[in-house]
């Protein structure tokens, strides 16, 4: 849900008729009024715009779906966006990788996010390293440039 605290007129519409300032849930555009709440199922695909000369300001509200009515099952929705959400992230630095390959441990992980400042986990130098396909051990190694310091 979102609650309009700041928000354009809605008066102006492109030539395809979507509002300049608007959201879009499952193929239909809408427009948030201040002080009303917008409900809407954020699991359909949405996109929002803003091509107004004002500024947008709402404040999200979350909400559990009803079918997750107790603790446990909300727990275990969360890990599973947290999974989902780690391996979105994993892809944006290292491609998918092939079956036999095990997937990079958190600390290379962290580093590759950059949690580290880049500096190297082994020295504190800021040198840099290499990704690398180690064939042996079967995953993705980062050897740093500094000290040779590897992370897996």
């Amino acid at each position: 849900a979102h609650l309009g605290l700041l928000v354009p007129k809605s008066e102006n519409y492109t030539h395809e008729d979507i509002p300049a300032c608007g959201i879009c849930v499952g193929g239909e555009w809408r427009c948030w009024e201040t002080g009303r709440v917008l409900i809407f199922d954020d699991s359909f695909e949405h996109e929002v715009r803003n091509d107004s000369d004002s500024m947008r300001i709402v404040l999200l509200i979350r909400f559990w779906h009803p079918s997750l009515s107790s603790p446990a099952l909300r727990e275990r929705a969360v890990g599973q966006i947290r999974a989902d959400l780690a391996a979105a992230q994993r892809l944006q630095t290292l491609p998918p990788l092939a079956p036999s390959y095990s997937e990079p441990g958190p600390d290379l992980e962290d580093h590759l996010r950059g949690s580290s400042g880049g500096a190297c986990p082994g020295c504190g130098a800021l040198e840099g390293g290499d990704l690398a396909l180690d064939e042996q051990l079967r995953c993705v190694t980062l050897r740093s440039r500094c000290c040779g310091y590897v992370l897996r």
